[in-house]
């Protein structure tokens, strides 16, 4: 079986039966470049001093705290 991701139509079933293995996983072209295109913004970001929700901050009750870009790559 084979299973391929494009951002649409991926059902809990599907991760079921690609969790459980027998299924080939393939990322379509057009949503590999749309990953490329979403890396590239957070690095712009992350790069800026713009403090940007989990980007260079922490998450949750640590959103307020900004996280110095020496140690954003951990």
């Amino acid at each position: 079986m084979r299973m391929v991701l494009s951002g649409a139509g991926l059902r809990l079933e599907d991760v079921a039966a690609a969790a459980a293995g027998g299924v080939r996983v393939e990322v379509a072209p057009d949503a590999r470049e749309r990953v490329r295109a979403a890396r590239r913004l957070v690095d712009r970001i992350a790069q800026g001093d713009v403090p940007t929700y989990g980007i260079n901050t922490g998450f949750g009750t640590l959103a307020e705290v900004s996280i110095p870009r020496a140690d954003l790559q951990r």
